[in-house]
This record gives C-alpha cells, sequence and structure tokens, in this order.
C-alpha cells in the first residue's frame, strides 16, 4: 500500500490542473456486517461531480477515511475528462491490438495522449474534449463469449483511480490533451470496431432451393470474396482510411476526416457507427447485406440476381451436370456463376445437342413439367421451311413451294423428338399432342407468309410453264426455250405448277393429229379467236385490263337441243395447264359467299349455269378485286392479280344488260357435233384425257403453249366475237322471248324500208299476241319492243329509227318506225 505522502504528490499535480478528485478505499471492508470493496469511493461523492474538492478538505476526508487511495472524478467537473478503460482481465491481448491501431491510424494523436496503467495490466487512456461534454459512461468492446466489456468509457457520473494509488501507474507521462470531438469519437469508433458482441443485422438467408443448388450461395460467396472489405467504397462513396492486422476503416460521404465505419477483417462484418447514412448505427451488416441496401434499397431479390450475374455462388457440381445438360438442350447460356469446368461441358454438349437437334428445341422441363414453347414451335417450323400462302400451309423444298396438311407438319416436328429416354420422350410426346389439340390451328396462321418476290411469276408478256424436265419461257413471237432445273437466282415454284410429264416440240402434224386438237377442231373449230381465248385462260398473269368472262355456249338455237357438245370437258382440260376450280351452276350464290369454295385456282368454270345466270355479279369480279369469305376465316380482299379468270358454260345463252358486260363477255360457241354423235369419249372411244399416251399429252402442251403465243401477240386484248346466226337467234330469245322474234320475223318482209306507223304497229302486235295467245302480262312494253327491233336491225344490217315521221291518207304528220338498210357502200 502506498503512504499518503507518496500519493500526496500526484493529488496535487492533478488537483492544480483542474481535476476533481475523492478519495476511496485501499482495501475491502465489512462495516456493521456489509461488505464494501476495494476502490469504492467514501462518503457521498454526488457533490464532487460539479464541483472541485479542495486541497485541505481532500486531506480531512483521507485522514478521516484512513485510506492512500484517491480516484478521478471524469465529465464536465474535470474539464470535460473522459477516460477509456481498457481491461485485460476481460479481453487478453486487446490493449496491444488496440494500441498498435491508433498509433497506425492517428500516431500524432496516440503520442498525444496520457495513458496510465492498472495493477492487473489494463489502461486508462485520459482525454479532454474541446467542444463537447463527455457521454455518461459507455461499453465499446466486449470479447465473444464474455459478459463484462473489455473496452468501455468513464464519462460523466464515473470515476477511475488515480496513479499511484492502488499500484496504478503512469504509461505515458503526457500532460492531459485537449482533443477535438471528431478526435475524440475516431478513438472511441476504433475501440467499438473490435467489438465482437455486436447486433448484426439479420443477414439474407438462403432458401430450401438455394441450399440444395449451391455448395456456397451468392451471399456467402460475396461475403468471402475479394471484393468484399470494399463494398463501401465501389457501392456507396464511402472513402478507405486506413487499416490494421485486423480492421479497415471509412469514412462516411459527406465527411472529409474521421472513422464513420469498420470492417473486421476476421469476423468479415462491417460495423457502422454513424447515424447519417441509411444504416443503423452502431449495427454490424455482412457485406451482401451492404450491397443490397446501397444498390438495391434492400431488395433481397434483385441483389441475388446481381450477384449471380457477378459470378457469385458455387453451383453443386452435381447440379452442374444437370444445369448443364438442360442449358445445351434449350439453347439458353449458363448462369455467369458456373464454374469453369462447367463452361467447358456446356461447349461440348451443345455442339452434341446442335447435330441432333440443329433448330432447337420446342420443348421444356420444369420441375418434371413438360410445357410446349410456341417460340420453339416456330423456330423449329422455319428450319423445315414451313410457310403460309393465302391462308394455307405450305414448305419450301429447294426450289419448290409445296402445299401440305396441317398433319404433315406436325408428325414432321413430332419426329423430330429424339429422346432416348423413353419415359422423357413420352412426356414430351403427350405435351406436344394437347398442344397441337389446343393451339394447333392459331400457331399454323402465325407462321411466317411466303415471300411472294421469290416466286417465279408470269408477266403480261412473258409466260413460264413447268414441266418434270424442265421450265419453259414463252413469249409471244419466240419458240418456246425449255431449261433444266433448278430455278435460278433463288426463285421458287409451287410443285402443283409443274405438270407430271415431260415437254419435248413436236410438229405441226404430229398436233394436228392429236385428239385434242381434233376435238377442238369438231366442237369450235380451228380459228385464232379460240386459241387466243384459251391462251387467256392458262396464261398464269391476270391485271385489270385482262377481265373477261369467257361464256361456252352453243350453236343451236333450242337451248332444249343442246347439251353433250363437249363445253365442259374443253373447260376441263385447261385444268392440266393451270390450276382449276369448277362449281356447277346450281350452287352459286351472289354474295360474299361466292368464292367461298375457291382455293386460288387460276381458272375458276361455273358449269350448266340456268337460263337467268346474273352475269352482272360477275362484272368488278372479272376485272377487279373481290372479297373472299371462308368458313371460320375472316373476310379478306383478294386484289385483282390473284382473282381467277372466269369460264361460264351454259346451253342457253347470256344477256347484254350493259356496255360492261358487252366489253368483258368472249363467247366460244360449241357445234352439235358431240351431240348428235353421243359425245367425245363415244366417238374417239378413248376417256378424255384419263386415256391420252404421252404423244397425246405432248400434243396437247404444245397446243397450250401455241395458244399462250397467239394471246400474247395481242398484249391482253382478245377481239370482239361476233356469234353464230344460230347462237344470235337464241341469244335474241332469251333476252326478247321467241314470242318477240316470231313476231319481227312474221312481219320482217313488209317492214323493211317502209315506214310503219305506231297505230298500225300496235295493231299488228295485239294480233298477234291474240293469235298466239299471249297474255297482257307477258306482253312487251313499247320501250322494250323498241329495243328488241333495234338489235334484230343492227343485226340484219338496217338501222331502227323508232320516232320516224310520215303522212296517212289525209297528209297529215303521223309518228311510227321505220328501218332503213344500210348501204355497203
Amino acid at each position: 500500500m502506498d503512504s499518503l505522502s507518496e500519493v500526496w504528490s500526484e493529488v496535487e499535480t492533478l488537483l492544480s490542473d483542474g481535476i476533481s478528485l475523492i478519495p476511496v478505499r485501499d482495501k475491502d471492508e465489512e462495516i456493521s456486517g456489509r461488505n464494501h470493496l476495494k476502490k469504492e469511493p467514501y462518503f457521498g461523492w454526488k457533490k464532487y461531480q460539479s464541483e472541485i474538492i479542495t486541497k485541505d478538505q481532500l486531506w480531512k476526508d483521507i485522514e478521516k477515511a484512513k485510506t492512500n487511495a484517491v480516484a478521478i472524478i471524469c465529465g464536465k467537473v474535470s474539464g470535460n475528462l473522459e477516460v477509456i478503460d481498457i481491461d485485460v482481465k476481460h479481453w487478453s491481448g486487446i490493449d496491444g491490438r488496440l494500441f498498435s491501431d491508433l498509433n497506425a491510424i492517428y500516431p500524432d494523436l496516440f503520442n498525444s495522449l496520457r495513458i496510465h496503467k492498472t495493477p492487473s495490466g489494463g489502461f486508462h487512456i485520459l482525454y479532454r474534449i474541446s467542444d463537447s461534454g463527455p457521454e455518461g459512461n459507455l461499453k465499446l468492446a466486449t470479447k465473444e463469449g464474455q459478459k463484462r466489456a473489455g473496452i468501455e468509457t468513464r464519462g460523466e457520473g464515473g470515476y477511475v483511480v488515480a496513479p499511484p494509488s492502488l499500484g496504478y501507474s503512469i504509461h505515458f507521462n503526457n500532460p492531459i490533451p485537449l482533443i477535438t470531438k471528431a478526435e475524440r469519437d475516431s478513438l472511441i469508433t476504433i475501440c467499438r470496431s473490435y467489438n465482437e458482441v455486436i447486433k448484426i443485422q439479420k443477414p439474407f438467408v438462403p432458401s430450401k432451393s438455394d441450399n440444395q443448388y449451391y455448395s456456397e450461395n451468392p451471399w456467402d460467396h460475396f461475403n468471402n470474396s475479394d471484393q468484399a472489405p470494399t463494398v463501401l467504397v465501389d457501392y456507396g462513396g464511402w472513402k478507405f482510411l486506413n487499416e490494421s492486422n485486423n480492421f479497415m476503416y471509412f469514412t462516411r460521404p459527406g465527411k472529409e476526416v474521421g472513422v464513420s465505419a469498420s470492417y473486421n477483417k476476421l469476423k468479415r462484418v462491417f460495423y457502422i457507427f454513424t447515424s447519417s447514412t441509411e444504416f443503423e448505427p452502431d449495427s454490424g451488416y455482412l457485406p451482401a447485406s451492404v450491397l443490397s441496401i446501397l444498390k438495391f434499397a434492400g431488395d433481397k431479390k434483385k441483389t441475388f440476381w446481381y450477384l449471380v450475374e457477378q459470378g457469385y455462388g458455387k453451383i453443386k457440381a452435381e447440379v452442374e451436370v444437370r444445369l448443364v445438360e438442360k442449358a445445351a438442350m434449350y439453347g439458353t447460356p449458363l448462369p455467369k456463376n458456373a464454374s469453369a469446368e462447367a463452361q467447358d461441358a456446356y461447349i461440348i454438349a451443345s455442339a452434341s445437342i446442335d447435330e441432333r437437334y440443329p433448330a432447337g428445341v420446342f420443348w421444356r422441363e420444369h420441375k418434371k413439367k413438360i410445357s410446349i414453347s410456341r417460340e420453339g414451335i416456330y423456330h423449329c417450323a422455319a428450319h423445315y421451311q414451313f410457310v403460309t400462302y393465302n391462308q394455307e400451309l405450305y414448305q419450301i423444298d429447294g426450289f419448290k413451294v409445296i402445299q401440305r396438311t396441317p398433319r404433315y407438319l406436325w408428325d414432321t416436328l413430332k419426329s423430330y423428338i429424339q429422346e432416348e429416354d423413353l419415359f422423357l420422350y413420352e412426356a414430351i410426346a403427350n405435351s406436344f399432342e394437347a398442344f397441337v389439340q389446343t393451339c394447333g390451328d392459331y400457331t399454323i396462321s402465325r407462321l411466317p407468309e411466303l415471300d411472294e418476290s421469290r416466286l417465279l411469276k408470269s408477266t403480261k408478256y412473258i409466260s413460264y410453264k413447268f414441266f418434270q424436265n424442265g421450265w419453259a419461257t414463252i413469249k409471244s413471237l419466240q419458240p418456246p426455250s425449255i431449261e433444266p432445273y433448278p430455278i435460278p437466282l433463288g426463285q421458287l415454284i409451287f410443285e402443283h405448277q409443274i405438270a407430271p410429264r415431260d415437254y419435248q416440240t413436236i410438229t405441226q402434224e404430229e398436233i394436228e393429229d392429236s385428239m385434242y386438237y381434233k376435238f377442238l377442231d369438231l366442237c369450235v373449230g380451228h380459228n385464232i379467236y379460240v386459241f387466243q381465248c384459251i391462251g387467256y385462260l392458262i396464261h398464269e398473269y391476270k391485271d385489270e385490263d385482262m377481265g373477261y368472262i369467257i361464256v361456252l355456249t352453243e350453236q343451236c338455237e333450242d337451248p332444249k337441243q343442246g347439251g353433250g357438245s363437249g363445253k365442259n370437258i374443253f373447260a376441263s382440260l385447261l385444268g392440266h395447264s393451270t390450276t382449276f376450280k369448277n362449281i356447277p351452276g346450281t350452287q352459286v350464290q351472289f354474295d360474299e359467299k361466292f368464292l367461298q369454295s375457291w382455293n386460288y385456282e387460276r381458272i375458276l368454270s361455273i358449269s350448266d349455269v340456268p337460263k337467268k345466270f346474273d352475269f352482272v355479279f360477275l362484272k368488278e369480279l372479272s376485272s377487279g378485286s373481290g372479297m373472299l369469305k371462308k368458313l371460320f376465316q375472316n373476310q379478306q380482299t383478294v386484289p385483282v392479280q390473284k382473282m381467277p379468270k372466269f369460264i361460264i358454260s351454259t346451253n342457253f345463252s347470256y344477256e347484254v344488260s350493259d356496255g360492261g358486260i358487252r366489253r368483258r363477255i368472249r363467247p366460244i360457241e360449241f357445234t352439235d357435233f358431240f351431240t348428235r354423235c353421243g359425245g367425245v369419249n363415244e366417238h374417239f372411244g378413248a376417256m378424255f384425257p384419263s386415256d391420252w399416251n404421252q404423244y397425246e399429252w405432248l400434243a396437247y402442251d404444245n397446243i397450250c403453249i401455241k395458244s399462250i403465243q397467239s394471246y400474247l401477240v395481242v398484249k391482253g386484248k382478245l377481239p370482239d366475237k361476233v356469234l353464230t346466226d344460230g347462237g344470235w337467234t337464241k341469244q335474241f330469245d332469251q333476252s326478247h322471248m321467241q314470242a318477240t322474234r316470231e313476231f319481227i320475223q312474221e312481219n320482217w318482209h313488209n317492214w323493211k324500208n317502209n315506214f310503219i306507223s305506231n297505230d298500225t304497229f300496235k295493231v299488228l302486235y295485239e294480233k298477234f299476241c291474240n293469235e298466239n295467245g299471249i297474255n297482257h302480262q307477258f306482253r312487251l312494253t313499247s320501250f322494250r319492243i323498241n329495243k328488241a327491233l333495234s338489235e334484230w336491225a343492227t343485226h340484219h344490217g338496217f338501222i331502227f329509227d323508232k320516232d320516224a315521221k310520215g303522212r296517212n291518207t289525209f297528209a297529215l304528220e303521223e309518228r311510227g318506225r321505220e328501218f332503213i338498210e344500210i348501204s355497203p357502200f
């Protein structure tokens, strides 16, 4: 025990420095059954927390207490004195680590501090704060597993034993320094950085699936990475201050000096001290938590995927094997955190998959469930070059465009599934079949449309025909040229355009000896007009100037005596040189459903139309666009270039109701030859054309090509055609009634070059109707009968004047009709 005289010298020094002192016990004592511990103050000392004891009073109190120990009262009373107490009893070795760090980071400040040493080997660091009063006693750092703090402060309301009392000694005999609040806070912060018993903000907890997936999840991988210590600097704009063996120290943004946070290298934890940031003060944070707060406002999901993208997270080896297989199968990249070994394996697996599935796969497996990817279907269908054209399914095969059924597409894609695992194959196939059942038609409708610019198409003055041995280019005044396949310049043709036979040029004599040539001669005669009509129909090109309606009729006057003349065979034979569709006239609907059964064939034939067929309905369709409404499909506009060329066959004739119909209709009249001999097949003793041999087909193709050339000569303009007398008579009867013709014929001899008054004409007509039993409802009006008379006169070379003037027997002027023969000169 030190003597009072030994202690008193230091007491006087402290008192002279403005330090408040009190006597404390220098030994443990028991008084009146109560234990009093060494270093415990005598008497009441609260008074001396606000005023400094006098030297005399302190001497008296020491003598009265019979002690040689005194203590220093901290706080405002002693000039804002604060003491950092380092207790090595509760944390062995913490003193050396702390002094080393303080000397490394703040050497000037550290060397100015006054330091006392305690009897147990600990230390007291003394300093005064110039611009702030000290806080109360603070626990700064506690070793993990200990209840008592290893580093704490004594501030307002605290005291420490003064050397040389009780074995305390002076370690650094510096005057008690006066430091700033900022310097004090830096000292405190460094001390706190050692705290091992801190509140660490709840770290990110990996999910069960993450634990099954990762050997080290992305959070932990980042926490253990080289980037972890610098996350405050890299993502938050903090400044690195300094570091020691165990700690790194940082200054927050907006602050130039001082420690705002530390990073414990051993614990790999940030300790945030400041309250001026997005972090909770006096809290610990793992690096991944710091990253999440700084970059993603604490959003775990975004942070997780960011870490994965940055390559964090070590995937289990067995998981990577499956991952490589799926990624290679589905053409997806491996995650950025896959190992180098997995990346190498992925390259090898991808090459193998590319060889087996060159278009990728259209199925996905997730959690043992198979789903079908519509985009995958599109990609695979594109690999096999499936396209749509005019809302129908096609496939490009080399230079040919082949029409396919939906089943062909789905069978092709199903055969693409080549999984050796039978259970996996069955699961994929079942999902595929279900997809086809529910989404098949729609998926086909979404396939890419055929690029029409790639098609080799006929133009107005050039026609192309395709055969098995090559393709023919047909021009008006040049012999056709036949070229071998493939089509040049990557152009395409439809497979149905290729005739199932070879082509070669034969002589005119060989042509004339063929059945087709003889058939044409017998039914319609050999004339350039008929060949031009055939050429027009089988030439694939069409525009607004080529809107003709080819009407197949008969020369006989009486429709009842017609039929069997070869009209339908004539029309159907054209279907062997171009696409052809026939609709019975009884099934025609004159509305938006008119084209419903048509499927973009070049020729649309309407056979056996009735007497009152509506030719006016075809006027716009023949030279313009048309509306097409298919079952279960939206209505669409078909441009004139794709509209069909029309053939109308009838046992009757046609009415020319206006100039538009007159300009469009081109008739072909059939003789009664085949009607009289029992039909085409009966005459030739062969079925047309199923019994034709190769020679007959060569003749047919030569005739077709010559017909196209004849048509190209007139540059898309078919000449007008005058009906035969029989055909004209039938047309007249159909337009104006047979009785009208008979009335005119009965009087024609007397009317020619004569004036007939209206009264006389009326009497004649009423007499005729009465004699022939024609009811009033069937008698023609003056307008209609004048129209009939005009047509009759024109056909017979006369001019008809319906408003002629004459004089009667009483020399009075009267109105009437007059027929004046047209002079040939």
